[in-house]
């Protein structure tokens, strides 16, 4: 078993420093550093404290177990994910876990995911696959990241069909808007530029793509402020 000692010149040598460059940093004489590494002396709290100021894990070196990197990442993931996990907490969207479910529906992150109809699984896989430890074993979650936007559009039922009916062409309400059109061009004898003629045709599709039908009043309109 390592002594305070053991961990607190660990720690020491964590951060690169001398013993003279610790003891300074501590706020305590050399001699007093070297005993407290020898076991000779017991620390205060002001030095502990002095400790914690200059990135020290206290709670390592005066006996706590020091949690490894993949603890780490399972205590980040908690605090991420959605859904049981067999604690006694809350998880990142407010609700409490007792180990199971009662206070589903709860909260406004709950409230997202169901917007987006995404279950609590898709969530946690999300998660998984993201949340990972960085160079010096930290759990790395950057929200900036374009992954976690792209992760969630693929897995949520609503963004796909969001994307498969704005990319999906009706060919005959094109078609049809495009004869009426003309049509009414060739009545009026009127001419309109191509880039124009594009932006009412356009403009129509959407128009009679949301109402389900061709309108020819609305057509004339159209052709009417796109010659003017």
């Amino acid at each position: 078993m390592s002594t305070f000692g053991d961990r607190l010149r660990e720690e020491r040598k964590r951060l690169g420093l001398s013993q003279t460059e610790f003891a300074k940093a501590a706020g305590v004489h050399l001699n007093t550093q070297s005993r407290y590494e020898k076991g000779e002396r017991e620390p205060d709290t002001a030095y502990l404290s002095a400790l914690a100021g200059i990135g020290v894990d206290v709670g390592y070196i005066v006996g706590y177990t020091m949690p490894t990197p993949e603890e780490k990442l399972q205590e980040s993931l908690f605090w991420i994910k959605a859904g049981e996990t067999g604690r006694n907490a809350q998880d990142i969207f407010g609700n409490e876990i007792p180990g199971q479910r009662e206070h589903y529906g709860e909260g406004c992150g709950w409230l997202l995911l169901r917007a987006l109809e995404l279950s609590e699984a898709a969530w946690n896989e999300i998660a998984d696959k993201l949340v990972k430890l960085d160079a010096d074993g930290i759990p790395a979650i950057d929200g900036n990241d374009p992954a976690w936007g792209q992760e969630v559009a693929k897995a949520s039922p609503l963004i796909s069909r969001l994307v498969e009916e704005a990319s999906s062409l009706d060919s005959a309400l094109l078609a049809s808007v495009l004869e009426n059109v003309e049509e009414m061009l060739r009545a009026a004898k009127l001419v309109i530029e191509p880039a124009r003629k594009a932006q009412a045709v356009a403009m129509l599709y959407r128009a009679f793509r949301a109402s389900g039908r061709v309108d020819p009043a609305i057509i004339a309109e159209a052709v009417k402020l796109a010659s003017s």
